[in-house]
This record gives C-alpha cells, sequence and structure tokens, in this order.
C-alpha cells in the first residue's frame, strides 16, 4: 500500500534572499516518519526557478496518497498556483492546506474547489486522521480542528534526512552555516501571554514547551554526529518558563557543551528577579547565547496598554542597557499602522529606536512592520468599524495588498485598503527609513552612511522624495540584493 506523503512549503509573494528553513512541514514531515509514513519535503524558495520546482514536484506525485501545503498569507498565490499543478497531473490526489492562514479561514480556505482538506491548529493528530481516512476509504469533514494537543517532548526532533531534502547538496552542517543564526530549533509553542494584536490570542493557542533535559539531549546529539555549533531557538517566546530558563542554562554549563545560540523573550524579563539579574545574566552569556530578541512593538505606552502588551516603554530601555552590559547583542522588532494610533506616536517610536542603537550600536532593528488584523481579534474587530474590506475569497486574498511585504518594489499601502491608519501618507516610507535607522552592523562604513540616512529623515520626520526606497525597490529579490547581503552591505 502507498504511504508516501509530500510536504511543500509555497514561495512568498516576493523573493526572499536570506535562507531559511521550513520549520513547520519538517516538525510535521518528522512526525509522519514516526508514524510509518514516507516523506517527502519540497521547499519552493530553494528552487532555482519555477521549472525545476514543478519537475521535482512531478517526479514525486506518481506515488503519493497525498500534497500537504503549509500556508501563510503571504504564500497563497504560490499555494494555489502549486495545488492547481497537482491538480493538472492528478485530479484525484488529495491536497491538504495547513498554517496559520487556514487556521485562521477554515471555512473560507475549505470553499476552494481546489483544496480537499483543511487542518485547522496543530497539524499532527488531524493530519493522521486525514492519512487514515484515505487509507481506509473512511469519508470524513473536509475541515479537520485540532483537538487534543500532544505533549511536546513526546515529538520528534526535525529528521536531518528530511533537512537534506531540501538541500540535497550540503551537509547538515552547511546548511546551518547559511541560516542567519544557525540550526533552527522549535522547543515551545505559544505564548502564556495575551497580547491582541497576535494570532495566539485568536486561536487560542495554549503554551507549551519541552524540557530543558529533552533540548540539551538534542542539542548534544546534533553536536556529536553532525558538528552543529550554531543553534536558533525559534520559539516565540523561549523563556517564558523561568524555571526551564535556569535548568537549560545550568544544563549547558553542567555538560560542558559548547555551541553558540540565538534567543528571544520579553522586555519585561530583564527586571531584576529574572534576566535582570546580573548574575543569571552572565550565565547565560557563559552558557553560549550570543544574540537575544524582543518584540518591543511601540514608543508609545498609550499604544502598548491598548494592545494588550503588558510591558512599559522603560522595560525596552532597560532591556537593551542590560544586554549591552553582558556583552551580548539584543534586536528589536516594532510595527505601526494600529488602530487610533497617531503620528506623534509614530515620532515616539522612531525615538525610541533611536535610543536603542545608541545604547549600542552593536543592536538592530526589525521593522517596524505595518499592523495586519487577524480575524477574530478586537483589533481585527475595530478594523471592520473603520471600513477595511477584508477579502471573502483564496482568488481574492491573492490580489490583496495585505500579503505583501513592505519593501516589494511597488509599494501596496494607501489609505482605501488601511482605513483604520489615521495617517495620510505612505507608511512604508516609515518603514523603510526606521529600519534604515537600525540597520543590522555589517561594513561599517555602509552601515553607518544608511544608519545616518534613516536617522535623519526619522528623526526629523521627513520621507519626501524617498530616492532611497525607491532604489532599494528596484534591487529588492534580485541577484544584486543576493550579492550586497553576502557582502554585508544591507
Amino acid at each position: 500500500m502507498r504511504s508516501k506523503v509530500i510536504l511543500i512549503n509555497p514561495r512568498f509573494t516576493e523573493e526572499v534572499t536570506l535562507f531559511n528553513l521550513p520549520i513547520g512541514i519538517l516538525h510535521l514531515g518528522s512526525w509522519l516518519m514516526k508514524n510509518g509514513y514516507e516523506v517527502k519535503v519540497i521547499d519552493a524558495l530553494h528552487s532555482k526557478n519555477q521549472s525545476e520546482f514543478s519537475m521535482k514536484l512531478s517526479q514525486e506525485l506518481d506515488d503519493a496518497i497525498c500534497v500537504g501545503l503549509s500556508v501563510i498569507s503571504t504564500q497563497i498565490p504560490s499555494a494555489l498556483m502549486i495545488t492547481g499543478s497537482v491538480k493538472a497531473v492528478n485530479r484525484n490526489i488529495p491536497v491538504i492546506w495547513g498554517g496559520a492562514h487556514p487556521t485562521l479561514y477554515p471555512e473560507q480556505t475549505a470553499a476552494s474547489e481546489l483544496v480537499d482538506f483543511v487542518v485547522a491548529g496543530e497539524g499532527e493528530q488531524p493530519l493522521l486522521k486525514i492519512l487514515s481516512a484515505l487509507g481506509s476509504g473512511t469519508k470524513i469533514g473536509k475541515i479537520v480542528q485540532s483537538e487534543d494537543s500532544i505533549k511536546m517532548d513526546e515529538l520528534p526532533w526535525i529528521s536531518p534526512e528530511l533537512v537534506g531534502d531540501i538541500s540535497p547538496d550540503m551537509t547538515l552542517k552547511k546548511i546551518t552555516e547559511k541560516t542567519m543564526y544557525g540550526f533552527p530549533i522549535l522547543t515551545g509553542m505559544g505564548c502564556p501571554y495575551h497580547c491582541t494584536f497576535c494570532m495566539n490570542s485568536v486561536i487560542d493557542q495554549k503554551y507549551k514547551r519541552r524540557s530543558a533535559t529533552n533540548i540539551l539531549d538534542n542539542i548534544q546529539a546534533l553536536a556529536k554526529n553532525y558538528a552543529i555549533e550554531r543553534i536558533w531557538f525559534v520559539d516565540e517566546n523561549f523563556f517564558g518558563d523561568k524555571r526551564r530558563a535556569k535548568e537549560f542554562v545550568d544544563g549547558t554549563l553542567n555538560r560542558e557543551l559548547k555551541f553558540k545560540w540565538f534567543s528571544g523573550g520579553r522586555t519585561t524579563y530583564f527586571r531584576d528577579n529574572y534576566l535582570g539579574s546580573e548574575e543569571f545574566l552572565n550565565k547565560v552569556k557563559e552558557s553560549g547565547c550570543q544574540v537575544m530578541g524582543t518584540g518591543a512593538e511601540s514608543g508609545s505606552q498609550r499604544i502598548l496598554d491598548m494592545v494588550c502588551k503588558g510591558t512599559k516603554v522603560w522595560d525596552t530601555i532597560n532591556m537593551a542597557e542590560k544586554v549591552s552590559k553582558s556583552g551580548m547583542i539584543a534586536n528589536f522588532s516594532f510595527m505601526i499602522g494600529l488602530p487610533t494610533e497617531t503620528k506623534a506616536e509614530y515620532k515616539m517610536t522612531l525615538k525610541l529606536i533611536d535610543q536603542i542603537v545608541k545604547i549600542d550600536p552593536r543592536f538592530y532593528i526589525f521593522g517596524p512592520q505595518i499592523y495586519r488584523p487577524y480575524p477574530g481579534s478586537v483589533l481585527y474587530n475595530e478594523c471592520l468599524k473603520y471600513g477595511m474590506k477584508k477579502p471573502e475569497t483564496l482568488e481574492e486574498w491573492a490580489d490583496s495588498p495585505y500579503i505583501h511585504f513592505e519593501f516589494s518594489k511597488k509599494s501596496h499601502f494607501s489609505k482605501e485598503l488601511y482605513p483604520w491608519v489615521l495617517y495620510d501618507k505612505d507608511l512604508t516610507e516609515i518603514v523603510f527609513y526606521a529600519t534604515l535607522m537600525g540597520k543590522q552592523p555589517g561594513n561599517k562604513i555602509v552601515t553607518s552612511i544608511l544608519r545616518a540616512i534613516g536617522r535623519w529623515r526619522c528623526l526629523n520626520f521627513n520621507f519626501r522624495f524617498p530616492i532611497e526606497k525607491k532604489v532599494y525597490g528596484l534591487i529588492r529579490g534580485s541577484f544584486i540584493e543576493i550579492l550586497l547581503r553576502r557582502w554585508k552591505f544591507v
């Protein structure tokens, strides 16, 4: 009996020049392998072109039970094209959509004639249910909802064999060296907090995590078997469990493990009773931590309170000062374009970004990204009150401005499409120049020049004649950008 499942990571709406791995389908594929299925992972992001991807796909379809796609909103155009290609080869092969977008819009996704099944929520148990039904000929509903959450220590770690599917010509160590922070490891899901802009507040994702011992055993095996020296904890909140974090740091030192690692946590953790403790923060650094990231979100206390962040603007400054003193590096992400946010509050965020970079020039900024509403959230309902026009089908999503990156060649921002935004000009200009002001350090001269341009623009709130943004738009996703990133110019 056939047992092969194809899992696909579609492309994004714009080219992505940073090397990354599709963590979600790699974990899901490893789970299916544990349950006796043959799995083939195809990552459209790592195919040289469309013809190469189509050839890979057609070669694998003959003996496949089904095809599964993990889809976030920015991947919908590619996912629709891939699904259409599968159906063109063999209309009888079931296609399953899962991931963030189908979880947020299960009925809308299921309404597409191209999609046979929709997984809403965590994929492990629903996918086994679908595969069992396909094998036995049992009829089940088109939408399969995640119900019983599996304890994370019971889930397998990513199979190195599946990682090899993505880049067969590279060793696991070489793949790790190409990623931004190292080999990606997911040690927890969800978050114990309820920020109203976050997807977790909509789907009610419970916070769960692996034990410190389970994590350390895996890292030890990666180091021994594959010479992995850099680990990237991709959790939304690695430090969310204080006891586990301390057990992990102590365990790393006690086992004398030698690896470098990157993680993220909340700014409030840097108060004196946790990461703010100089003694513990020094132990974190001693254990190999190099970079700590956080979602600072805004320089306006009113905005932080409105989104139920549970933090103070002061916490962001405090984290920057303490991480700088420890010798580690920090990065901070921000967002703008929230309902009721004023021009004065944009300026507060830009001023805070400037303060962070002044505290330590090694620090850098992600964003600010433009707020995207998640259906069912408090802020989403506010956006509807302002007259937001929500896409009603997958095809409408494919043509929607909401799925495009802020730095695409063409600006997809307009007041008509973002009626909740009070600012009357193009928000992507603020995003671009704020990113320049907090650019990740690379070539010293180039970094200084770009940061100076961004700082002048932002602190003077002068975004007229955005020549620099237009130039970057022309090279985005091109071979030129790849070279500039390789040389650390951008």
